[in-house]
């Protein structure tokens, strides 16, 4: 690991520890946070540069206290880190029209952070709504944007890919393990996802037969047959799916990307029907590998940008069935290095 990653990773970590005691001030956010960073979490509308950040956070601590961040991985390469983490908090306020429930919830997030000059330039960040509905005992839903309103299409990630091997170039994919491993997942995104075969003989080329997916709903079945069943229920409500890479970073056996997965909507998805619209949603993926197969999988695609897209709202709504909780599968090899703990 070069110095410049180490140094980011501090600069995360130190800002963690700010985030965890509450304390999001602009003097303080202003100590990791170029003034004028891209927040693609950003709504349209909403302040640019760090005071947008400022107002988010501030908004979604009214809903949630006591929140802190727990990191279960972090990889950089060059000025670009990722953090998969999970957010314990407290639901105290209102959040998506779902009053607060004083339920304890642990929210999975995945975030991508650029630097520059030693401070956060750019930061895309994901964090799982379905398990948020599952935790404050709500389920997702879309509606119809109101008349009158827009929102663009097209939005995606906001940049071109900046940080994306291509296989066999050994000189950008690295050495060792990483190298590898990233050789495997453009083969994947190849000869799976973009030729649109999704069966279990052809997923066994790139998956464990038990890999474990934390993109799971309740009540799926297992390794390879889950997968394939969870991407099939997608394909119904989407067509012509294409998924572009725009970085892809790793350490050891762990590799992260961030993407935009363009395709067509072309049937019911979450109460909307179809509108034929070429959509680009992001999303953001932690892989980790074993044996030259990936084994574990945790990915989180956007929302409300999916919603956005399709020219819809976001909606949560109170759950009136009970439904099992979502499957866990903890790794404590994923306890952060002593030097990155809170």
């Amino acid at each position: 690991m070069n110095n410049d990653v180490q140094q980011n990773k501090q600069v995360f970590s130190d800002f963690q520890k700010t985030l965890n005691r509450q304390d999001w001030s602009l003097r303080s956010l202003g100590k990791y946070l170029k003034p004028d960073i891209v927040d693609h979490t950003a709504a349209p509308g909403e302040r640019p540069g760090i005071e947008g950040v400022h107002s988010r956070m501030a908004a979604w601590y009214a809903a949630f206290t006591d929140a802190t961040e727990i990191n279960l991985a972090m990889v950089g390469e060059r000025n670009v880190l990722s953090v998969l983490y999970e957010t314990r908090a407290r639901h105290v306020g209102t959040f998506m029209g779902i009053p607060g429930t004083s339920r304890n919830v642990t929210i999975p997030g995945i975030k991508f952070v650029r630097f520059e000059d030693g401070l956060i330039a750019e930061i895309w960040g994901i964090y799982d709504y379905f398990t948020t509905a599952l935790e404050i005992e709500a389920m997702l839903g879309m509606t119809p944007r109101p008349s009158g309103t827009s929102a663009p299409v097209g939005r995606g990630s906001g940049r071109a890919p900046f940080l994306v091997p291509k296989a066999g170039d050994r000189a950008a994919l690295g050495t060792g393990t990483v190298a590898t491993n990233k050789e495997l997942l453009l083969r994947f995104q190849d000869k799976v996802f973009n030729a649109n075969d999704w069966s279990t003989e052809n997923l066994g080329k790139f998956l464990k037969p038990d890999v474990i997916d934390h993109n799971a709903f309740p009540g799926d079945q297992p390794g390879l047959e889950g997968v394939r069943s969870r991407f099939s229920m997608w394909q119904a409500a989407f067509d012509d799916a294409d998924e572009v890479y725009l970085a892809v970073a790793g350490e050891d056996d762990l590799l992260a990307v961030l993407y935009d997965l363009q395709a067509t909507h072309s049937g019911d998805y979450l109460g909307m029907k179809a509108t034929s619209r070429r959509v680009a949603i992001p999303g953001i993926e932690f892989l980790r590998f074993e044996g030259g197969l990936i084994a574990e999988h945790w990915g989180i695609h956007d929302f409300k940008a999916t919603a956005s897209e399709i020219g819809a709202e976001l909606t949560f709504m109170p759950r009136t069935m009970k439904m099992p909780p979502k499957p866990r599968h903890p790794h404590a090899r994923f306890v952060p290095p002593k030097e990155i703990r809170q």
